[in-house]
């Protein structure tokens, strides 16, 4: 199982920071969604992505643009085309109320997706990549 940290936050070095500290085998830190078919592409089996941002019940992102970078339709859609048919692994989003988002995701990808497990927190989170803290959707 590998581990893939995606910091999807331009805007705040907090963030950015704390997620430097993580030991991943691949990380991407940037908001470029050019870059998401090598990072998703690299997937597979039980690997698991771990996202850090800002972010609300509804979307994740940076923080200067009210965290809209991605929507629930918008990062659903984003995985149905970036990343592999089949895997089965788990997405961790390490951001404010990640755990709602997770839950809403999980509906809109179930079909394509059927054992991908997803995990957040809920309500707000420290600035810390910390998957203790998260509880899967």
């Amino acid at each position: 199982m590998a581990t893939t940290l995606l910091i999807w936050c331009r805007d705040d070095e907090k963030v950015t920071d704390a997620a430097k500290d993580y030991p991943a085998e691949f990380r991407y830190s940037g908001c470029r969604l050019a870059a998401l078919s090598q990072t998703l592409g690299r997937l597979s089996g039980n690997d698991r992505l771990i996202i850090t941002a800002h972010g609300n019940p509804y979307s994740f992102g940076d923080k200067g643009d009210s965290f809209s970078d991605f929507t629930v339709d918008k990062f659903a859609d984003v995985l149905r085309h970036k990343a592999p048919d089949g895997w089965s692994g788990s997405i961790y989003f390490d951001t404010c109320y990640g755990l709602t988002f997770a839950r809403s995701l999980k509906i809109e990808i179930a079909d394509e997706f059927p054992h991908l497990k997803l995990f957040g927190c809920e309500g707000g989170t420290s600035m810390k990549v910390d998957l203790s803290k998260h509880q899967q959707a």
